[in-house]
C-alpha cells in the first residue's frame, strides 16, 4: 500500500526519479503553441471519462517528466497507477507537426500551402533526433500553424491513451508480480531484452494499441470544436494521421522500415491496422460513422511525408499506402480481411500469440483491478470531470470553454472484461 501521508505528486516523483524530475517548465516552443498546462489538463480530462482508467486508488495519474529522450512510462506504485510522458516526446511531436505543415505538399487542402517551404537542415535534425531550438521551423500560414498545434495535440492523445491501454491491460501489474524491479513499463527500454521478453513486449504493444485506437478516435470527436485548423476535417483523417505519425516517431529509433518490426515494437503499419480494426469493430465508434476513405487518406499523407523527407532513412518505401487504398474500398467489416493485408494480419496474429500463456494471469489481475476500481468510478468520476473541466476553462492559452460533458461512451463498457478494445 502507498504511504497515506504522501500526495500523488510526491509518489509520482519517487516512482520515476531514475528517469528525471517532474517537468513543469515550458518547452522552448510551447509558448507559441498550446500551453503545457493545458495539454496536461486535456489529457487528464480525457482519462477521467474512461472507465478503464480507474484503478485501486481512482483515476490514473498522468504527468510529465524532464528528459530529452522520446519515451513514455506506465507503472504501479503501491496501489497508485501512474503514467509519465517525457518532455522530449512532447517536443519531438510538436517539432514534427510544425515541420510537416511547412511542406506545401503535406495536407495542401489546409490553409495556404503556397506560403510554405521546408528547410533541409530541419529534416536532417529531425532524422537525427535533434530537439534543440534551431531544429524548429514554423508554418507561415496561420491556419496551417493552428493545424500543426492540434495535430500534435491529437498525437499526444494517442500516446497517452496507449499508456492507459498498458495499465488497463495490467501489463505493469504483471511485470511487478514476476519481478518488482521490472514494474515500470518503458515504451522504449534502455536495456536490451531477451528474445522471449521482446516477443512478450510486442504482444503487449499491440494490446495497448487495441485500447488506444477507439478511445482516441472518440476523444477527438468530442473536442473537435477546440481543434482550430483541423476541426473542420474528418476526425478519422485526423486520428489516422496522428496515429501513423506516433508509430513512425517511435519506430524511427530502430531505423527500420514501416513494415518491419523492431526489437520493442511491431511494424508501424501493423500497429495502425490493428488500431483501425478495433475502431471499426467498436459499436461506440460506429456512432461517429468512421469513413475508411478519409482514414486511409490520413495514413497516406503522413507516410508520403516521411518518405519524401527520408525520415526513416533512404530506400524504405512500403506497399502500405497501396494496401490501405485497396482496404478503404472494401467496407468497414474488417480491414484486416482484405487480401492485400493478409501478410500484416498474419504478423499480427503471430505476435498476439505471445500473450496466450500469461492470459489467465493477466485476467486474474484485471478482475481484481476492476472490482477495486468500481467504487472510484461510481463515487469520484463526476468530481474528476468537474475539477478537470475547470482547469481547462482557466487555461492561459485557449479561451474556449471546455466541453461540459464528454459522451458517456468512454465510460460505458462491460466491467467483467479485462480487454474489450477500450472503445
Amino acid at each position: 500500500m502507498s504511504d497515506p501521508d504522501k500526495n500523488i505528486h510526491q509518489i509520482f516523483a519517487e516512482a520515476f526519479k531514475d528517469y528525471g524530475p517532474p517537468f513543469d517548465q515550458t518547452p522552448f516552443f510551447e509558448v507559441e503553441s498550446a500551453g503545457l498546462q493545458e495539454i496536461r489538463a486535456l489529457l487528464r480530462h480525457a482519462l477521467s471519462h474512461q472507465w478503464r482508467a480507474y484503478g485501486e486508488r481512482g483515476l490514473i495519474h498522468l504527468d510529465f517528466i524532464h528528459s530529452q529522450s522520446f519515451n513514455a512510462l506506465a507503472t504501479r506504485r503501491g496501489d497508485h497507477e501512474l503514467i509519465a510522458i517525457f518532455s522530449g516526446a512532447l517536443r519531438a511531436i510538436y517539432q514534427f507537426w510544425f515541420f510537416f505543415m511547412c511542406d506545401p505538399l503535406a495536407m495542401p487542402h489546409i490553409g495556404d500551402p503556397t506560403k510554405e517551404s521546408t528547410d533541409t537542415a530541419i529534416a536532417a535534425a529531425i532524422r537525427g533526433g535533434g530537439l534543440h531550438p534551431t531544429a524548429l521551423q514554423h508554418p507561415l500560414d496561420e491556419t496551417r500553424y493552428l493545424a500543426a498545434q492540434n495535430l500534435a495535440l491529437a498525437t499526444c492523445f494517442v500516446l497517452a491513451n496507449h499508456e492507459v491501454g498498458h495499465i488497463a491491460s495490467c501489463h505493469p501489474h504483471y511485470l511487478q508480480a514476476i519481478s518488482p524491479r521490472r514494474g515500470v513499463y518503458e515504451e522504449l527500454p534502455a536495456v536490451p531484452r531477451s528474445s522471449r521478453a521482446q516477443k512478450l513486449r510486442q504482444a503487449m504493444e499491440l494490446e495497448a494499441d487495441e485500447y488506444a485506437g477507439g478511445v482516441s478516435f472518440q476523444c477527438l470527436h468530442l473536442i473537435k470544436g477546440m481543434l482550430h485548423g483541423v476541426g473542420n476535417l474528418d476526425m478519422g483523417y485526423v486520428w489516422s494521421a496522428a496515429s501513423t505519425a506516433l508509430f513512425l516517431m517511435i519506430h524511427k529509433q530502430s531505423g527500420r522500415g514501416i513494415e518491419e518490426a523492431s526489437a520493442n515494437h511491431p511494424a508501424p503499419v501493423d500497429r495502425w491496422l490493428l488500431s483501425l480494426e478495433m475502431l471499426l469493430r467498436s459499436e461506440r465508434c460506429k456512432a461517429f460513422n468512421p469513413d475508411t476513405a478519409q482514414i486511409s487518406a490520413g495514413f497516406q499523407q503522413v507516410e508520403a511525408f516521411w518518405h519524401r523527407h527520408a525520415l526513416l532513412g533512404e530506400g524504405q518505401a512500403s506497399a502500405g499506402a497501396a494496401g490501405v487504398r485497396e482496404a478503404s474500398s472494401s467496407g468497414t467489416e474488417s480491414i484486416l480481411m482484405n487480401s492485400s493485408m493478409s501478410e500484416a494480419a498474419a504478423r499480427i496474429n503471430v505476435t498476439l500469440k505471445g500473450l496466450r500463456k500469461i492470459g489467465p494471469t493477466l485476467n486474474a489481475i484485471g478482475a481484481h483491478r476492476v472490482q477495486a476500481a468500481a467504487r472510484y468510478r461510481n463515487d469520484h468520476r463526476a468530481a474528476a470531470h468537474e475539477a478537470l473541466a475547470q482547469q481547462l476553462k482557466n487555461g492561459a492559452v485557449r479561451r474556449e470553454p471546455a466541453p461540459a460533458q464528454m459522451a458517456s461512451d468512454l465510460a460505458a463498457a462491460d466491467p467483467t472484461m479485462r480487454v474489450a478494445g477500450g472503445s
